[in-house]
């Protein structure tokens, strides 16, 4: 009968029995094992040599509450899971340095010193993106991804825009510049 309410029960109750989460992890996989799947990764989107000082690579996924096909919302390469994760444990590898050693001997992927890595989750429901480990970036990249989030927003203003008179009861003139 109020949902509120019983949003902010559940919170408080799983604080109480829930310890705080570990969010900081160690590389999930051996030099070797993370450097042919970012290999992989990096040939099947055919980028291998030209990064830029700031490379974001998201998941995706879709939250939302009382849809019992939400699974059917989320990457079916991650089994119906949210893909930030996948983001997040790629971006460590990617910026590990033995890592970009042997895709630089083993793969020809030669990754420039200056280029870092983020991974983060798009929202696919609410257009929503947020970025991983950034306490992580060097101070050399902050003006970088200063502007990188600008841009991010200035995308989801634009896909807001874009979708607003489609989903609005109006007499379907479209919206004044």
């Amino acid at each position: 009968f109020s949902p509120s309410l019983t949003m902010e029960l559940e919170d408080k109750f799983t604080k109480l029995v829930v310890p705080d989460s570990v969010t900081d992890f160690a590389m999930p996989y051996t030099v070797k094992e993370a450097s042919d799947r970012i290999a992989q990764l990096f040939k099947n989107v055919g980028e291998m040599n030209n990064f830029a000082r700031l490379v974001v690579l998201t998941g995706h996924g879709a939250r939302q509450v009382n849809n019992p096909f939400l699974a059917a919302y989320n990457c079916g390469a991650c089994c119906g899971r949210e893909g930030g994760p996948n983001a997040r444990a790629w971006a460590r590898c990617s910026n590990g340095p033995e890592v970009r050693r042997k895709l630089r001997e083993e793969h020809n992927i030669i990754t420039p010193d200056d280029t870092w890595f983020i991974g983060g989750y798009h929202d696919t429901t609410s257009d929503l993106i947020e970025l991983y480990d950034l306490d992580k970036v060097p101070a050399t990249h902050k003006a970088d991804l200063a502007r990188a989030r600008e841009v991010i927003d200035e995308g989801r203003s634009k896909n807001a825009l874009e979708r607003s008179p489609k989903v609005m009861l109006t007499d379907g003139a479209a919206p004044e510049a």
